[in-house]
């Protein structure tokens, strides 16, 4: 048979050394010792006589047809199995061609665009219309009508979402009695009588009124009935809460500086609203604690920033000691922030409010420290720690009434801390407790994960990303669910009437309006339920 001239079974061009085959286990011939001893190989190194050597070891010293100083010989692999060369060896673990990566950044663009229609179309939808903005007004000046037949000098102080433009389509509207002009020092302050004097007035008037007294401040919940075509409006009226008024106040600057602030305000607020986690009363946040984290990440967490901070202006000389402090109930706060925000310029952030959006989400599903920090918008950087502050754990406090007729322990949570603005020592997200704080980072992470989603043009992202969560369960406590003598039998009507009376224990208790409405239908109808049968 004629050998081969070419190809890898062609005959070496060198008598004492021929190319093994890949795999195919013929080991090379050894070299000659080399004739200095200085380049003999380390004791034990040598292959003893007889003693083949695997052809995919590298011999530390050199074979017999290289010359002195170049690396050894390795066989390179030959090409894989094919028609042309059918005796190659095969690979056995081919893989598909792998695809170019493409950076995970490149997908921002797309997600941002997709939020950025969906919080087009919804902003559309949720602003409310101008006739229940003008119904709100008249509400408001009849309501002060009745409060200045009780206190001929009383004046209702808007704040809230009604004047920084934070509202939507059916928003309650939030108010603050007080007895004459905000500033002069002749206005008499509120009686502790006087809130249920008005809870009464009212509710001559035909309005549905309710005095809630387990609550920081009193307050007043009061609704107008629907009128054709303006639904339903809810108000509160709060007492010996002047620091809220400064609050709005700047809100309202921060809503001023940029229109890209109400923007994300807005979405956010409804998209918690329908997911479930924007009630206090049920061991979640408030509106209000919402606002402040987007204005914490628009201020210290974007770069560059979207906002100035406010509060770290300098103070013009000549500025009234009453715009930067206030003093309440023998305490002082500090109440200074920049008004004239006409020779701040605009941000030099262009980003899109759908990217905004996204960086939100992003930063408090993933990045911010829940366990730790403590967001302080007034500070530089924004972040606090709870070891600063001193809130590391639970602490109860005796809570005072208005009438000071029955006194009760309140917790103030640290789970999820917001300092407020001005009440430094007032953590706004105290009514945060253990389930309500995972639910919020549960629905943070849930919207992300509906932002990240590709390949539909954002239309999964449009269905289900401000979908309305199933009903909450009403909070009941283990061992009021379960009877405490096993044997005892019970009637069903009576069984439900004492749920239903346990609920409204705890209902008042965590003073929910919410919760007392929903369980005093619940006792009426097993009462009639009681009655008919």
């Amino acid at each position: 048979m004629q050998q081969p001239t070419q190809g890898p079974d062609a005959p070496s061009s060198s008598p004492r050394y021929q190319q093994p085959r890949r795999g195919w286990g013929n080991p090379a011939p050894l070299a000659p010792p080399p004739p200095s001893l200085d380049h003999f190989p380390p004791l034990g190194k040598e292959n003893p006589e007889g003693k083949q050597r695997s052809p995919h070891s590298v011999p530390s010293y050199q074979r017999a047809d290289q010359p002195h100083g170049q690396q050894p010989h390795r066989p390179k692999a030959g090409p894989l199995a094919s028609n042309n060369n059918p005796i190659a060896p095969r690979r056995f673990d081919r893989r598909p061609p792998r695809l170019p990566v493409a950076h995970y950044e490149q997908f921002f663009v797309e997600q941002a665009a997709n939020l950025e229609k969906v919080a087009k179309s919804l902003l559309e939808e949720i602003s409310p219309p101008d006739e229940e903005t003008v119904a709100k007004n008249e509400l408001l000046h009849l309501l002060q009508g009745i409060c200045r037949k009780l206190v001929p000098t009383a004046v209702l102080i808007p704040f809230g979402s009604l004047v920084t433009g934070f509202s939507t389509a059916s928003s309650d509207i939030d108010c603050v009695f007080v007895a004459g002009p905000l500033n002069d020092p002749a206005t008499p302050e509120v009686s502790d009588d006087l809130p249920a004097l008005l809870e009464r007035s009212l509710q001559e008037e035909d309005f549905d009124a309710q005095l809630l007294t387990r609550t920081r401040v009193p307050i007043i919940k009061m609704k107008q009935r629907a009128a054709p075509g303006i639904g339903e409006i809810q108000c509160d009226i709060g007492f010996k809460n002047f620091l809220a008024i400064h609050n709005t106040q700047l809100l309202l600057c921060y809503s001023k500086c940029d229109v890209r602030v109400k923007q994300i305000v807005l979405f956010v607020k409804w998209w918690a609203k329908n997911r479930h986690i924007n009630s206090p009363y049920r061991g979640t946040l408030s509106s209000y604690g919402y606002v402040l984290m987007i204005l914490h990440y628009l201020i210290n967490i974007v770069q560059p920033p979207v906002l100035p901070n406010l509060q770290l202006q300098p103070i013009p000389q000549g500025t009234a000691d009453s715009e930067i402090h206030y003093k309440e109930g023998g305490s002082e706060y500090n109440i200074w922030f920049a008004k004239d925000i006409t020779n701040i310029g605009p941000s030099p952030n262009t980003s899109s409010a759908g990217e905004l959006l996204r960086g939100f989400f992003d930063y408090y599903s993933y990045k911010f420290a829940w366990g730790q920090s403590v967001i302080s918008i007034r500070t530089q950087g924004g972040l606090l720690t709870k070891q600063d502050k001193d809130w590391c754990m639970a602490k109860s406090r005796p809570a005072n009434t208005s009438d000071g007729a029955e006194t009760w322990e309140v917790k103030d949570r640290y789970l999820f801390a917001l300092e407020d603005p001005f009440e430094t020592v007032h953590n706004v997200g105290r009514t945060c407790n253990g389930p309500g704080v995972r639910r919020i980072r549960d629905e943070l992470r849930r919207a992300m994960d509906l932002i990240k989603f590709r390949g539909d043009g954002g239309q999964r992202l449009e269905r289900f990303l401000c979908e309305e969560a199933p009903p909450e369960r009403p909070f009941v406590k283990k061992e009021d669910r379960e009877p405490k003598d096993p044997n005892a039998s019970m009637s069903p009507g009576a069984e439900n009437e004492n749920a239903a009376e346990e609920a409204a224990n705890s209902g008042a208790a965590a003073g929910g309006k919410a919760a007392e409405d929903l369980v005093l239908d619940t006792l009426d109808a097993v009462k009639e339920l009681s009655l008919n049968s």
